[in-house]
């Protein structure tokens, strides 16, 4: 059958398609009105997503990917059972009689606490729930669908604020643990502090210090230097006197130190002239004369009295560098002494800053934990999020089911079809020929002559007409 053959017979059998049509026009209408209406609420959230820092955000598809990625989550979080069961528990649903009584045949639940069914009751409002966030948008819109408007827009506000008070409390929540957290810990960092404080402390009244004496510990270092160059002065000068000493008992008529003295000197004057005048006197008077041994007599206490200076001027020389070995021995224990002196400061130095270091960094451990307890604390008492309600639901007046208009729409499409099946079932089942073509491809033959169709009014009359006849030659 040809697309022209099929739509004739459609055509011709249009009461079949018109009956089809409207019968299933008339049911569906009729189910529209028996069936229970339901209602529809919506409202919406906004969430206040913060903005990415440019300086350390990174391209523009990471910033769409974690906004969307964070609508996602509002999205899921808005559509779990933990809110819905807050929003089970904000409406008393699980103390409503109807609501029990579907529990129990569910279940099978003879009796039973309402808090039995609360998972039941928030399972089956998440079946009439539909949550969407809108198109580049921070807008989530919650839908509520149910037989009472004024429950549907009940429901619907309360998941939002539901979602509202979850997202307090996830924020929440976690900041209370870490407060209780760092309360133990705090307490745990003031102990350690107050350990190393008194383990300083004690070593201060053991050593007598009060803190570490950075300028003391200069200004003995200072003193060890400048004994040690005291002693290398020392130390010369004591060598320099040992020599002069050597010198002066070796050959003391040739010794500065010696000779140097003014009564040595005197002495040695007198000598010199008492042997010129004893020579003198030997050429005049001979060797026994008495002048001759008066001025020889005299010239030996002279030598007497100068080998008595000598050798009380080494002596001097001698007490001389035994004084600069008594001083170098003084200088040395002083130096040893300053050196273990120095030693054992800087060694108490570096003890007691090992206990300073470890008492200031208790102490910063200690603050840095009651910093980020405040904060916690503070976090702990939050009463905002960063989820707000946009548009509350409001009753609405409307059933969103059943849409008679849909439903006549879908009922006309559903019935022609159906019609135009019916139609060309009886055409299959009682096939007619309404055209010369079907004629011509049914008898296999050629065509002779056709007639024209009759007037209506005429063939009802019974009149004959006379037709022209058109013979055709095959």
């Amino acid at each position: 059958m040809t697309v022209s053959q099929l739509v004739i017979a459609v055509l011709h059998r249009w009461r079949t398609l018109a009956a089809a049509t409207l019968a299933v026009l008339l049911l569906a209408l009729a189910a529209g009105l028996v069936l229970p209406k339901r209602y529809t609420a919506m409202a919406s959230v906004l969430v206040d997503l913060k903005p990415v820092d440019p300086v350390n955000a990174g391209s523009m598809d990471r910033t769409q990917a974690v906004t969307q990625a964070l609508m996602a989550t509002q999205t899921d979080l808005i559509a779990s059972g933990r809110v819905a069961r807050r929003v089970v528990e904000s409406l008393r649903l699980h103390e409503d009689a109807e609501w029990l009584q579907r529990w129990r045949d569910a279940t099978g639940a003879e009796a039973g606490d309402g808090r039995e069914a609360v998972p039941y009751i928030a399972d089956q409002l998440l079946r009439k729930l539909q949550v969407k966030p809108n198109r580049d948008s921070n807008i989530i819109a919650i839908a509520y669908t149910g037989p009472d408007a004024a429950q549907a827009a009940a429901v619907a506000n309360a998941f939002a604020n539901a979602a509202i008070e979850t997202n307090l409390d996830l924020k929440v929540d976690p900041a209370r643990q870490f407060t209780g957290w760092f309360e133990q810990r705090t307490a745990t960092l003031r102990r350690n502090l107050e350990l190393a404080q008194e383990r300083l402390a004690r070593y201060q009244r053991e050593h007598e210090r009060l803190g570490v004496a950075g300028g003391q510990l200069d200004i003995e270092s200072g003193k060890l230097t400048q004994l040690a160059a005291q002693l290398v002065q020392i130390q010369t000068q004591r060598v320099e006197s040992a020599s002069r000493q050597a010198q002066a008992r070796s050959d003391p008529r040739n010794s500065p130190d010696v000779l140097s003295g003014g009564l040595t000197a005197s002495l040695r004057g007198s000598i010199v002239t008492a042997e010129a005048e004893l020579q003198n006197l030997q050429t005049q008077y001979g060797e026994q004369h008495p002048q001759v041994q008066r001025a020889r007599s005299q010239l030996e206490q002279l030598q007497a009295r100068l080998d008595r200076e000598m050798e009380t001027a080494v002596r001097l020389v001698g007490s001389s560098d035994a004084v600069n070995r008594q001083r170098e021995a003084e200088v040395k224990a002083a130096l040893e002494a300053q050196k273990a002196k120095v030693l054992a400061m800087t060694s108490g130095n570096n003890e007691m800053a090992v206990l300073q270091r470890d008492v200031d960094s208790a102490q910063r451990a200690l603050d840095a934990a009651t910093t980020r307890q405040s904060q916690a604390a503070l976090e702990s008492q939050l009463q905002q999020t960063n989820v707000y309600l946009l548009t509350p639901a409001t009753r609405p007046y409307l059933p969103s089911s059943p849409k008679l208009l849909l439903l006549a729409a879908c009922a006309a499409v559903l019935g022609s079809l159906l019609g135009l099946g019916l139609a060309l079932w009886r055409e299959l089942r009682a096939p007619r020929i309404r055209s010369v073509e079907e004629l011509i491809s049914a008898v296999e033959l050629p065509l002779l002559a056709t007639l024209p169709r009759a007037a209506p009014g005429l063939a009802s009359r019974g009149h004959r007409l006379r037709l022209p006849l058109r013979a055709q030659r095959s």
